[in-house]
């Protein structure tokens, strides 16, 4: 088990003021049985209004909203996640896990690729599990990460005939495969240990139990991972979506730290026991 600071900031500058602005935000880590969240504090500056409820997929859902003219905006989601990803526990499968949407549907291409570098090696594998370890893998060996080359809308089969793309791409790519090999799996939005940005993963179900693969990195998940959101695919779960009155230009930035958190009182221990080596050292 780890235990992990986060902090989520996104801030938003527009050329000119503008109103009525309503924001959905996917913010606050899900508690379940391998997660659990301490301390969660979200900051919304400007703010009107918050309510907080649960969506579809069961995931928090926070709804904002900004009355008067204001030329930016803040979020900011900090919290303690205590992660043991051995801790998960059975559950029961939503059916639409196992269905394509318009931005995993699998197309010609990808059927050529599965039937002919995928389905001779999943041969003997006898697990879900052993199954999209291959899929993961080819995928992530014919697939590069490359930044700019799509967008939020771009489907898993655009990407794949890009041959590259960012974590979105390959949770989606990842996710019309399984599909193909008829595993139900699900999109998974998140934060990772270290300084960047968000993350995103794919969640398989095998006999009761959700297990994560990051085709990204061509890794199962570890501790190392917050899970904040799951759905179909990259449209069910935005982190962040808005809309407000205005005409202007606008600039969004957004910044992830993670890092394992260490207590107060352990911290002070430490310092007061190198404050003493160093004194001994001194004299």
């Amino acid at each position: 088990m780890k235990k992990l600071y986060y902090r989520y900031e996104i801030r938003e500058e527009y050329t000119h003021a503008v109103s009525s602005h309503y924001m959905h935000l996917r913010c606050i880590p899900i508690c379940n049985s391998i997660q659990q969240i301490y301390g969660k504090k979200v900051i919304v500056t400007p703010l009107d209004s918050l309510t907080e409820k649960k969506d579809g997929q069961g995931n928090i859902l926070l709804s904002c909203r900004i009355n008067g003219l204001h030329t930016d905006c803040s979020v900011i989601s900090e919290g303690i996640a205590f992660v043991d990803v051995n801790a998960m526990e059975k559950e029961i499968l939503n059916p639409c896990y196992r269905y394509v949407t318009d931005h995993t549907r699998p197309d010609q291409a990808m059927a050529d690729f599965f039937r002919a570098e995928c389905l001779p090696l999943l041969s003997g594998k006898q697990t879900d599990w052993e199954r999209v370890h291959v899929l993961m893998h080819e995928l992530h060996s014919r697939f590069s990460y490359v930044s700019g080359m799509t967008t939020v809308d771009t489907t898993a089969a655009e990407a794949f005939a890009l041959g590259k793309g960012v974590c979105q791409d390959y949770a989606q790519c990842l996710i019309a495969l399984c599909r193909l090999a008829d595993i139900p799996a699900r999109y998974t939005a998140g934060f990772l240990l270290g300084e960047g940005a968000t993350h995103a993963w794919v969640e398989i179900f095998d006999s009761g139990y959700w297990y994560g693969f990051d085709p990204t990195h061509d890794r199962v998940i570890s501790d190392d991972y917050i899970k904040v959101a799951h759905g179909r695919d990259a449209l069910d779960c935005p982190l962040e979506k808005g809309v407000f009155y205005g005409t202007c230009g606008q600039r969004q930035n957004i910044r992830v730290f993670v890092k394992e958190y260490v207590p107060a009182k352990v911290r002070e221990k430490k310092n007061d026991r190198n404050s003493s080596i160093c004194g001994t050292a001194g004299g």
